[in-house]
């Protein structure tokens, strides 16, 4: 069975390595971010794939964000 629901990116409940990227971000992050988002993957992702881009695809992330890695990391 395939559910699918439209809601906000920063709502979404991470896990394991993406939930401590997530906790970093800023509301003004988290816009980047949905744009983003919305942007690149119109048709939307499955949870395991929004959650592996945020655990490891941070870099990329952080490029979207224009974050430097360890500022980041050091919040």
């Amino acid at each position: 069975m395939k559910i699918c629901e439209e809601k906000n990116i920063k709502d979404f409940k991470f896990w394991a390595g993406a939930r401590d990227f997530a906790k970093r971000l800023t509301d003004d992050e988290w816009e980047l971010l949905e744009d983003y988002f919305n942007d690149y993957y119109p048709d939307g992702l499955s949870s395991t794939e929004l959650n592996d881009c945020f655990w490891f695809g941070a870099e990329t992330l952080l490029e979207v964000i224009a974050v430097d890695e360890d500022e980041f990391w050091d919040r």
